[in-house]
């Protein structure tokens, strides 16, 4: 990711009163302050390769708050995706991917989602001659792109929910996965053997590749999670 600063300049003209000796004739003169201060305020934008760019719309709201809530996918200044989500974005922050497939003129661009306090998610657009053809939700990834499998493809890998406590005791956490995708030459995709693989050894099975809360799990499971996380972060790419 190359971040790209727009410096914008604002120019405030300050003036000042000045009001004679009470005790004298009452006349006022008001003086011009010629000073002109320049605040400078940076507007970051994201900069991918093949010309992709993702900006904040809201300009006046990151004035004030810092943060957008609005994005904009753009190609070579062409407006792509608007994504209108009632999310709060910090562009420094904002975890962002392109990768190119073997068909002609055809990209996944990822970037994240934010809807605090649930857990942040990643948005997949799937962009063909500068079109929108598909949009998959999955989840925020716990590290950059590595070799998880000992294979001939990088993975990312997370999981789409946090393991809140269920049951009618609450003596059981929901069932959530740890899913794992391949780059690969047709983009980012699944990669089902692994996710079963490693679930498997994390739940005992693997029942399904989404979050839910009817499949509860014993609580002892949460430390081969927490390993495997651990295991995806301190693996070397």
């Amino acid at each position: 990711m190359k971040l790209q600063i727009l410096i914008l300049s604002l120019a405030i003209t300050l003036t000042a009163t000045a009001q004679n000796d009470p005790d004298t004739e009452p006349t006022t003169e008001t003086t011009s302050v010629s000073e002109t201060k320049s605040k400078l305020i940076e507007i970051p934008i994201i900069q991918l390769d093949y010309g992709f760019t993702i900006e904040g719309e809201d300009i006046n709201v990151f004035h004030e708050y810092g943060v957008f809530t609005v994005l904009l996918v753009k190609r070579n200044n062409k407006l792509i995706y608007r994504y209108n989500n009632v999310d709060e974005f910090e562009l420094e922050e904002l975890q962002n991917y392109l990768f190119v497939t073997s068909y002609e003129n055809e990209f996944d661009l990822l970037f994240e989602g934010t809807s605090p306090p649930s857990k942040n998610w990643i948005n997949k657009l799937r962009i063909k001659n500068d079109s929108v053809i598909s949009i998959s939700k999955l989840p925020s990834f716990e590290s950059h792109e590595k070799n998880l499998d000992n294979d001939s493809y990088l993975e990312l890998a997370g999981y789409l929910k946090y393991h809140e406590p269920c049951g009618s005791n609450y003596d059981s956490i929901a069932y959530s996965p740890i899913l794992y995708y391949e780059i690969t030459d047709k983009g980012l995709v699944l990669d089902s053997s692994l996710t079963v693989v490693r679930n498997t050894e994390i739940l005992g099975a693997q029942y399904r590749i989404d979050h839910a809360d009817d499949l509860g799990q014993p609580v002892h499971i949460s430390k081969r999670f927490l390993e495997e996380l651990k295991r995806i972060r301190s693996v070397r790419k």
